[in-house]
């Protein structure tokens, strides 16, 4: 028996339509109504034509294997659709559509131009000829890339054409256009004239009799012309010829080249009645009862069967209907010429067409005529045999296919309700495993064959407004979407409906929708190969009619009728009755069976149970309906559906239990009659199997002879194909084991044949041998279904046209897509590259398994050479080869779990992951429970939780979405369950059964570890061995290969981003590995010596030979140290598995149970750098770091430190404190958690209070140095001062330093930014303020720029700087704040400018070398002075006194400053500072801070009186700042009274030291000369005088001390200068001021000459007005002893009296100062 059968054609699609967004639209603008062209001259037929040519028919030289595929379609409007394709590679471009105002008649000529072009034309309706030509050379990648708008060009026939009627054909020879008329002309366009456009050129063909007719019409009178039904160009020998078939069923033959008629012939129709009408013999003729219908013509190709003959002549076919009955009749001809080239006609042979039959192409193919017939709006392709007319061959098409209408005819007598009813019972016994929507949805969205455009309409149809590029381009997922939306629309339009009924009808819409966008248009044959058959349909499809496999033939005769295999008479016993049991459950439920096999249920525990319960309950019986479940799942029926039945139902339902009745006693009468039922059955099944195993040896033979041909790679249409092929091939076998596997059931549940029971032996091997083993052949029929039906996971589009080469789909050659492979993962991303590239080939989800396994098929039977499949010769064999290798693999006789593991692992190394758990369930209950598809079970619920996180990271939280929760546990329950199918693959690893897993988990540890070699082969891919002798080393080897296999499970956790299951085949490894090693190093050593004896062949217990101890202690010592090696991998993967867990702790201890000193560093080195990169500063600052490592020199250079040549000894804590220091040293400043205040965090955890300070003053010098100015920068940087400076506080003072030349903080101290500050803008070069910040500098440059060590003072100064300078950085353009170190005499002067005193203050205090310095004194004379003038300015305004200058800023002194407490901690509150503003206006509180801040300067100087430069004894500070706050007063206005606070501090009487002017304080003094300065003379006359009225009531013991009586005299005497100047200028007021002042200070020398009195009784009496100078003896009253009197400039020395001053000479007294 052949593998292939030729009386079985199957269709196969391998041109797939173009997508419509892809398609290109020509109108050429002459053809439009607007234009004014000629009105419509024909009314064309509205039915969809056209077909296919290859350009090899037409064009000499073409490529044999392209063609086009054109299509005719005409509404008000035509359109004429172009798509071109190649029998290799499919559809070579977009469809073109051309549309034209006009309809256009329902033909396409084609032919050869001379210079080898491609001449297309059409006729409009309008009389004008559309043509084009178009190049066809081999180089041109498309031929109709070259057609455009332009190059359509038209020709005007109106004026032909009249004469002709109506057109009725047209064709095309090689030197014309020939268009047939309804009166019997046919008129000749020759290609010249479509070159030039000239319509003149056109003649007709008549028939030679046409003259006489004209000349004497009364002789040979016709009532009319007989019409020219088709005119057909055939070649016959050497000649062309052109065949003109008239209604009149005559046959004229014209030779087009010469204009010459060369005979007449008629069309005899024998047997079919002719009768004269007495119509027809009163006028002279015999009347025709026939009239042709259809007429075609070729000379038939040579055929390759050797047994074939093929004839010299022309092949005719035509069809005849007669008039009175409508009765058609087909016949074929011969037409043959004779030695001397006279035509003649042979014998008609009528073909037996059915009635009612419309043949619409005929095709000849050797001695078999193929013909296309229509017959009851359903299409057949029938071969006949040339010579017979009998059928020798017949083709299953798409619309009687089992996927497109569920092979209703095979059981059209059950009736709908009946074939519902079974279904719905069927999806009710399985709820989980198939519902109503799975099987539509499996029928209706094949990969590659799914046709969108009909899926559109049916949406459309049911109501879906869409886009036609959204069902083009939109994924299986949401396609199916739309699908339940229509199927929800069917159910509120019909709510009586089932569920199951709703979606039956939205197949039926679809399946209505296919049959209109791609009917059957014409068989397309290629001279290049005989028997190729092809068929174009509409919508640009083009399917070849195969020859159908054996299987295929035992299905395909219930569909066709025809075909059917003739099987011995015991096996066509069992058949008819397998076929007849399986049709009584309908299409419906045999469709269901199929798609539950897919599922992967086990059709021998579950699936045929229920099918036998649901044959013997039928329809609407009550145990069947509890049988599934009691409910109604889908539709399913219940009791109600049953009350609601109908009369007509019920008779149906009756009917069916007749016909199970009837069959069961046939099936007891069939094979009772057998004289061994069992081996007949047993037969049969092996005919199923037979027929696979004999075509793959068959197949691979022919694959061998033809391998020098070269290799076996598809084309992206031969791919389709053979996807196609095995779909049908598998579907057809999963029928025929269905019904096989029913029939089976159906004895072992009735114990017999009929009434005859079977005996026990007969019944047992029923049961344990046939059963299994037709299940058997249905697992592997639906492992192909599965594959071919069910979407790759990684939804991108192949380009399959590349030959689909294993370098290209296996990503191992250079020129390789970047698209994600299996090495990376599931995880991993597509490259932009290779989706670039791809996105634009195919549609989502149109790529099945099948196609990834396409590779593997070509590596497997191609021997890795060049080449592709010929679709023309070699793919029917290829098809069958390619479905066998998919169900059986390279080795048939391996079991179904073994080829289930294989399929999963190519699936697994072509990046298909999302499929592996349902591939797994495929088999089989008992198969599912071996090593092999539980880790293929395992495998995709891993890799299904890879894809999972990956869709996760790519979509965004949505507000509210739980984290955790529920999307965690069952997370933690599917890992759970993976490692659950790993533990148990693992138990029987070793067993037998594991020979498949053990060598894919060779590879997958390659490939995993990333190399090519196969790692450690020998213990982990041998079985070990069962003899008691070797009982230890078969531990050890069971233990190695479950070690190996937890290694490589651990790696795939790992790889899948799963730790959770990672971790916990690393322990199991650990386990494994103290098993195969041994627990403690000592037994490891004692172990690997006694392993290495044992795999030498030695005894261990006997005696060594010399020399072979050290050996052996070296072996053991290498074994040891290679345990260690993997102990310590295990545990750093361990390690890692934890810190990926989050589960820090847990990884610590592993990292300390590492054996590998290197290793534990490198991971105590992570977990430092991943806690502190996380935020774990809880978890970083608890851990202890307890420990140490000791490092051996190799150990050193692993772990990345320094080796010294010996051990050295690490500490787990240092070496955490050194990658601390380190990540804070070279982190970005923008890192969060910042690693500086981590740092901080592990140090304070640790109470190291020093270092911590480090760390931030480090941090506060990084972020000044580098750190933008931002206010966020600086808040910061003065955090970390202020965290410094709090833990340097927290030590003893002795210890409260920072040691500078630390390593770590060496590059980042101030010294290295010193002076490096801008000017700032106003900032005094000298003079008090320049000279001020240069002595701070010089105070405290010891500290900052010089000194090793930074205390808590410098970080303070260097704080309180950052902190002011960004203050008045706004107000300074320019000013870079991070990056100012000194200059404060600007920033103080800023602060002042802005109000800020307290801020000023604090400056003061922390920038300027402390109290009592003179920069300090300096700067707090120019704060209080700047605060006096503001109160007075302020207290002015108040008073309505204009002040000048700007507004006045608003101060801080009532702002709580954290940055100013220490330099303002006496001063008022901001509540008491409100209180005084309500008392004194607006000044009062200002004055108040004032003089609170004089006092307590003054009271700090009583505490410890320190002078201006740091010495006892020197001018008071107190003095000066009061002096300052009154000059400031005075200065801004002089006529303003000093507050009575302020003159209380120059007046205020002193006890201890008093004077009349000279008080310790300096108060009169100074106060006289600030008046003096300002021209305060009223107020400076009556200061001398009050003090000279106080200094004459005081105590005369205390006016008698040394020094007691002395006065300012130059000031006095300035005093008298300026009131004697203001008396010249006219001032009245001067006078008595005048008189005033020389009257005090009469009485004051006075009151000096009583008090004097006695030492004037010792001295002689000088001159009037004077004292002696030369009288003897210390003078009592003098403040410094002089060499010579001076003059003073009031009255001149020895001038008259009155005498104002005088002076003592030489030693004598001064009393004038």
């Amino acid at each position: 028996m052949s593998s292939l059968n030729a009386a079985l054609r199957q269709e196969t699609a391998f041109v797939s339509p173009a997508q419509p967004h892809q398609a290109s639209a020509l109108a050429p603008g002459w053809a439009s109504h607007s234009t004014g062209a000629s009105s419509v001259l024909y009314d064309f037929t509205l039915q969809g034509v056209g077909g296919a040519l290859f350009l090899q028919d037409c064009v000499r030289g073409a490529q044999p294997e392209r063609g086009i595929h054109w299509q005719i379609e005409n509404s008000v409007s035509g359109a004429l659709h172009l798509t071109e394709f190649t029998v290799h590679g499919g559809a070579a471009g977009p469809r073109t559509t051309v549309e034209v105002g006009f309809r256009l008649f329902p033909a396409l000529a084609a032919t050869g131009t001379p210079d080898g072009r491609l001449l297309l034309a059409g006729l409009l309706s309008n009389g004008y000829l559309l043509h084009t030509e178009l190049h066809c050379s081999p180089s041109l990648d498309a031929v109709l890339s070259g057609l455009s708008a332009d190059t359509l060009r038209p020709l005007d026939l109106t004026q032909p054409l009249a004469s002709l009627g109506t057109p009725t054909s047209l064709t095309a020879t090689p030197e014309a256009v020939l268009i047939g008329g309804s009166n019997g002309a046919v008129l000749c366009v020759p290609l010249s004239a479509l070159s030039d456009c000239n319509a003149s050129r056109c003649y007709e063909l008549r028939d030679s009799s046409w003259a006489l007719t004209k000349l004497i019409p009364g002789m040979l009178y016709r009532p009319r012309q007989p019409a020219a039904l088709a005119c057909v160009p055939v070649g016959l020998g050497s000649r062309q010829l052109l065949l003109v078939a008239y209604d009149d069923c005559m046959l004229r033959v014209y030779n087009i080249s010469r204009r010459q008629q060369l005979g007449t012939l008629e069309l005899d129709t024998p047997g079919a009645v002719h009768s004269s009408s007495s119509s027809g013999s009163a006028s002279g003729g015999s009347g025709r009862h026939l009239k042709p219908t259809f007429f075609a013509a070729e000379a038939p190709a040579a055929a390759a069967d050797a047994g074939a003959t093929t004839s010299n002549g022309v092949t005719l076919v035509a069809q005849f209907e007669a008039a009175d009955s409508a009765r058609r009749y087909t016949f074929a001809y011969t037409l043959s010429a004779s030695a001397a080239g006279r035509l003649s006609l042979s014998s008609p042979t009528a073909l037996a067409v059915e009635d009612g039959g419309v043949v619409s192409e005929a095709r000849v193919s050797g001695d078999t005529v193929w013909l296309l017939v229509k017959s009851q709006s359903r299409s057949k392709v029938l071969g006949y045999s040339r010579s017979a007319g009998t059928v020798v061959s017949s083709a299953v098409l798409a619309e009687a296919a089992g996927e497109h209408v569920g092979a209703a005819a095979a059981a059209a007598s059950n009736g709908a309700e009946v074939d519902e009813e079974l279904w719905e019972w069927l999806l009710a016994a399985f709820p989980t495993e198939l519902s109503a929507e799975a099987q539509v949805c499996q029928q209706v969205l094949v990969p590659g064959q799914t046709c969108r455009a009909s899926l559109r309409d049916a949406l459309s149809y049911h109501g879906a407004t869409l886009r036609p590029n959204d069902v083009d381009v939109a994924p299986p997922g949401v396609l199916r979407g739309w699908m339940q939306s229509a199927v929800m629309a069917i159910q509120r339009r019909t709510p009586t409906a089932s569920p199951a009924e709703c979606w039956q009808t939205f197949l039926s819409t679809y399946r209505a929708a296919w049959a209109r966008r791609h009917p059957p248009l014409g068989l397309v044959l290629n001279r290049a190969s005989p028997l190729w058959l092809g068929l174009a349909r509409g919508g640009s499809v083009l399917a070849v009619l195969r020859r159908g496999t054996a299987v295929e033939a035992l299905q395909g005769a219930d569909v066709t009728g025809a075909g059917a295999l003739e099987l011995p008479p015991h096996l066509d016993a069992v058949h008819r009755c397998a076929a007849e049991a399986g049709a009584l459950l309908g299409p419906l439920a045999g469709e269901g069976c199929l798609a539950l096999l897919a599922a992967g249920v086990d059709p021998l525990e579950r699936l045929l149970p229920r099918l036998s319960e649901l044959w013997f309950g039928g329809p609407g019986a009550p145990g069947s309906m509890g049988a599934a479940g009691g409910g109604s799942v889908g539709g399913a029926p219940g009791g109600g559906r049953a009350a609601a039945l109908t009369d007509s139902a019920r008779e149906a339902q009756q009917r069916w239990r007749q016909r199970r009745q009837q069959l069961i006693i046939a099936c007891g009468q069939r094979l009772g009659g057998l004289a061994n039922p069992v081996a007949s059955v047993q037969s049969y099944l092996g005919l199923l199997r037979l027929m696979g195993a004999q075509a793959a040896g068959e197949l691979a033979a022919g694959a061998a002879h033809g391998s020098s041909a070269g290799a076996l790679t598809p084309s992206r249409a031969a791919a389709s194909f053979l996807i196609s092929t095995c779909r049908q091939v598998s579907r057809a076998a999963a029928a025929a084991a269905r019904d096989a596997a029913l029939l089976l059931g159906l004895l072992v549940q009735q114990c017999g044949l009929g009434p005859v029971p079977l005996e026990r032996g007969a019944l047992g091997r029923l049961e344990a041998v046939l059963l299994p083993e037709a299940c058997e052949l249905l697992r592997r029929s639906a492992l192909g279904l599965w594959l071919t039906g069910t979407s790759s996971s990684q939804d991108e589009a192949t380009d399959m046209e590349p030959a689909l080469s294993a370098l290209r789909h296996l990503r191992l050659g250079p020129n390789s897509p970047a698209k994600r492979t299996h090495a990376e993962g599931p995880g991993a991303e597509a490259g932009a590259a290779g989706a670039e590239a791809d996105a634009p080939s195919a549609a989502s989800g149109d790529v099945s398994l099948a196609a990834r396994l396409l590779p593997a098929f070509c590596s497997a039977y191609a021997g890795g050479r060049g080449g592709r499949l010929d679709l023309l010769t070699g793919a029917e064999a290829a098809g069958l080869l390619f479905t066998l290798h998919l169900q059986y693999g390279e080795q048939p006789s391996s079991s179904m779990a073994a080829r289930v593991l294989q399929l999963g692992y190519q699936l697994f190394q072509a990046g298909e992951y999302g499929n592996l758990a349902e591939l797994a369930a495929l088999a089989g209950a008992t198969g599912a429970s071996e090593a092999g598809p539980q880790f293929l079970r395992g495998l995709g619920i891993t890799c299904a939780l890879a894809l999972e996180r990956q869709q996760q990271q790519g979509m965004r939280q949505l507000p509210g979405q739980p984290q955790g929760g529920a999307a965690a546990e069952r997370r933690a329950e599917r890992i759970g369950e993976a490692a659950g199918c790993f533990f148990r693959a693992a138990a029987s690893l070793a067993s037998e059964a594991g020979d498949t897993l053990r060598s894919i988990l060779r590879d997958l540890r390659a490939e995993l570890s990333g190399s090519s070699k196969q790692p450690e082969a020998g213990a982990a891919d041998a079985v070990p061995s069962r003899s008691a002798s070797a009982r230890q080393p078969q531990r050890r080897e069971v233990a190695l290969l479950q070690l190996h296999f937890c290694e490589a499970v651990m790696q795939l956790f790992e790889r899948e981003g799963a730790p959770e299951g990672a971790v916990l085949f690393a322990a199991a490894a650990l386990e494994h590995l103290r098993a195969a090693y041994g627990h403690t190093a000592e037994a490891g050593a004692a172990s690997a010596s006694s392993r290495g004896a044992a795999d030498s062949g030695a005894d261990a217990a006997a005696p060594l030979l010399p020399g072979e101890e050290p050996l052996m202690r070296a072996a053991a010592a290498a074994a040891e140290s290679q345990r260690a090696a993997r102990e310590g991998r295990l545990w750093s993967n361990i390690y890692s598995y934890c810190v990926d867990l989050r589960q820090y702790e847990r990884a610590y201890g592993a990292l300390l149970a590492n054996p590998l000193p290197a290793a534990r560093l490198q991971s105590l080195r992570h977990l430092v750098h991943v806690l502190a990169q996380e935020g774990q500063l809880q978890t970083l600052c608890t851990l202890p770091f307890a420990g140490i490592a000791v490092l051996t020199p190799a150990d050193a250079v692993a772990s990345g430190a320094a080796a010294n040549g010996g051990t050295r000894t690490v500490s787990l804590l240092s070496e955490a404190l050194d990658l601390l220091h380190r990540r804070a040293h070279n982190c970005d400043l923008a890192e969060s958690p910042q690693p500086y205040k981590v740092l901080y965090d592990f140090l304070v955890c640790r109470s190291d209070f020093k270092g911590a300070a480090r760390a931030m003053a480090a941090y506060a010098w990084r972020l000044r140095a580098e750190a933008p100015g931002t206010e966020a920068a600086v808040s910061e940087a003065l955090r970390a001062y202020d965290l410094a400076i709090n833990c340097l506080s927290l030590l003893d003072p002795e210890d409260a330093w920072l040691d500078l030349t630390d390593t770590w903080v060496e590059k980042l101290t101030p010294r290295s930014h010193a002076h490096t500050g801008a000017a700032l803008p106003g900032a005094p070069s000298g003079g008090a303020a320049g000279g001020a910040a240069g002595q701070a500098r010089g105070a405290q440059g010891a500290t900052v720029d010089v000194a090793p060590v930074a205390t808590v003072k410098s970080l303070q100064r260097e704080r309180t700087m950052l902190h002011y300078c960004a203050l008045v950085a706004a107000r300074v353009p320019g000013l870079e704040p991070m990056r100012q170190w000194d200059n404060e005499d600007a920033i103080l002067r800023q602060l002042l400018l802005m109000g800020r005193y307290e801020g000023a203050l604090a400056l003061v205090a922390d920038c300027y070398g402390g109290h009592g310095s003179e920069p300090w004194v300096r700067a707090m004379e120019a704060v209080v002075g700047a605060l006096a003038a503001h109160c007075t300015r302020l207290q002015l305004q108040d008073g309505g006194v204009p002040t000048g200058g700007g507004p006045l800023p608003a101060t801080d002194l009532f702002a709580d400053d954290a940055d100013s407490g220490a330099a303002a901690s006496g001063l008022m509150t901001a509540g008491d500072a409100a209180v005084a503003g309500t008392l004194g206006g607006r000044a009062a509180p200002l004055w108040g801070k004032l003089r609170q801040l004089l006092a307590q300067v003054a009271a700090t100087e009583q505490q410890s009186f320190t002078g201006v430069g740091g010495t006892g004894g020197g001018v008071s500070v107190s003095w000066l700042l009061r002096d300052a706050a009154a000059e400031a007063v005075l200065r801004t206005d002089p006529r303003v009274d000093l507050p009575q606070w302020l003159l209380d501090l120059f007046v205020a009487s002193d006890l201890d030291a008093p004077a009349a002017m000279g008080s310790t304080a300096c108060g009169p003094a100074s106060l006289l000369g600030l008046y003096l300065r300002h021209d305060r003379l009223a107020a400076a006359v009556e200061l001398v005088a009050s003090q000279v009225e106080q200094w004459g009531r005081a105590d005369v013991r205390l006016r008698r001390q040394h020094g007691a009586a002395w006065m300012p005299y130059p000031q006095l005497e300035l005093l008298h200068t300026k009131l004697s100047i203001a008396q010249q200028l006219g001032q009245e007021r001067s006078v008595a001021l005048t008189a005033k002042l020389n009257a005090a200070m009469a009485a004051h020398l006075e009151l000096v000459a009583t008090d004097a009195e006695r030492l004037q009784q010792k001295r002689p009496t000088g001159p009037p007005g004077g004292v002696d100078s030369h009288a003897g003896g210390p003078p009592l009253l003098t403040l410094g002893m002089g060499d010579s009197t001076m003059a003073t400039p009031v009255t001149p020395l020895g001038g008259g009296l009155p005498v104002f001053g005088a002076a003592v000479f030489g030693a004598g007294i001064r009393l004038f100062g």
